[in-house]
C-alpha cells in the first residue's frame, strides 16, 4: 500500500475509519475535476484494477481481511469478490440517483447476493439462540437462491441450502435483497419487502406461529429467535387449544396475522404460501 497508513490498523474501527478518510480526500479532490476527466480516470483504473485482479491466485491470503464478514484472515477470493460487491453496488445507487436504468444482469446480482451474505453469521454473532436453532433465507428472483444460518455452540454458520427444520424463515426477492443489505433500502420498503415466518415443531408437525413483515433482519429477527424459544411456544400451545385463526392489533400499529397450520413433515412444509421461483 503506497503510501501506508498515517497510523497502524489494529482494529476494524482503525480500518473503517482509513476507509472514510480516504473516501474524504478524493470527494474533495475530485471536485476539481471536470465530469470528463472522471470518467477516463475510472475506464483506466477499473482496466488497471481488472487485470491486476486476475493475475492474484484465488487462495492465497488476502492484503486484507473481509472484515463485515468477522475475518481474521480471508481468502484472496473472498477479497476480489467483496471488492466486486463494493464496484457494483456503489454503481447501482449511483443509477438510482441520476434515475438511471438500475437493471442488472442476474449472474453479477447473485454473486453480490452470495458474497455478501456471507457476513450474516458476523452480523448474527450476538443474537441470542439455542445451539440448533436455523433461520432459513429465501430470495426469490433469477439472482437468488437459499441459505440457511445455524446456530451452533459458539456461533452462527452459514450454508447454502435449507434445513429440514427452520426456527425462522425470511423471505424476500432478489431487487430487495442487496438494497437490504447494502443500506439501500428504505424502512418503508424493507417493512414491505421482507417476510419473516416463525415456526414451531410440535412432535412430528409444523405449527406456522406467527407471519410479519419486518424492516430489517439483523434488528426484527433478534426478537423473533427469542420469542421463539421461550413465549412464542406458549402461545403455540394456546393456539393449537383455540384452533381458529386470530388477527390482533398491536399497539404499535403492527398488523401480524396469527394463524396454526398442522402439516405432515412434507419437503415444503414449512412454506407460507408460494415463496416465488
Amino acid at each position: 500500500m503506497k503510501p501506508p497508513p498515517a497510523e497502524g490498523i489494529t482494529s476494524e474501527r482503525d480500518f473503517v475509519d482509513f476507509i472514510n478518510a480516504l473516501n474524504a480526500q478524493w470527494i474533495a479532490a475530485s471536485k476539481r475535476l471536470s465530469p470528463r476527466v472522471m470518467t477516463d480516470l475510472y475506464e483506466r483504473a477499473s482496466r488497471d484494477l481488472a487485470d491486476w485482479f486476475e493475475s492474484l491466485s484465488l487462495d492465497a491470503p488476502a492484503l486484507f481481511p473481509v472484515s463485515w464478514a468477522g475475518d481474521q484472515a480471508s481468502a484472496g477470493w473472498f477479497d476480489i469478490g467483496r471488492e466486486f460487491t463494493e464496484l457494483w453496488h456503489h454503481q447501482q445507487q449511483i443509477r438510482m440517483a441520476v434515475g438511471a436504468d438500475v437493471r442488472s444482469n442476474p449472474r453479477y446480482q447473485a454473486a453480490v447476493i452470495d458474497v455478501a451474505v456471507r457476513g450474516l453469521p458476523h452480523a448474527f454473532r450476538d443474537v441470542p439462540a439455542a445451539p440448533g436453532e436455523a433461520v432459513a433465507i429465501d430470495i426469490s428472483g433469477p439472482a437468488g437462491g437459499r441459505w440457511t444460518l445455524v446456530r451452533g455452540t459458539e456461533r452462527w454458520t452459514l450454508s447454502r441450502g435449507e434445513p429440514s427444520v427452520a426456527t425462522a424463515r425470511i423471505r424476500l426477492d432478489d431487487d430487495a435483497a442487496w438494497k437490504l443489505l447494502f443500506n439501500a433500502l428504505s424502512e418503508n420498503d424493507a417493512g414491505q419487502a421482507v417476510r419473516v415466518s416463525l415456526v414451531h415443531v410440535v412432535k412430528d408437525q409444523y405449527e406456522i406461529v406467527c407471519e410479519t413483515r419486518v424492516q430489517s433482519l439483523a434488528d426484527q429477527l433478534r426478537p423473533h429467535i427469542r420469542a421463539a424459544t421461550r413465549r412464542q411456544r406458549r402461545h403455540a400451545r394456546h393456539h393449537l387449544r383455540q384452533r381458529r385463526p386470530q388477527r390482533r392489533q398491536h399497539a404499535g400499529g403492527e398488523r401480524v396475522d396469527r394463524a396454526i397450520a398442522r402439516r405432515q413433515r412434507v419437503p415444503g412444509a414449512l412454506q407460507i404460501g408460494d415463496p416465488g421461483s
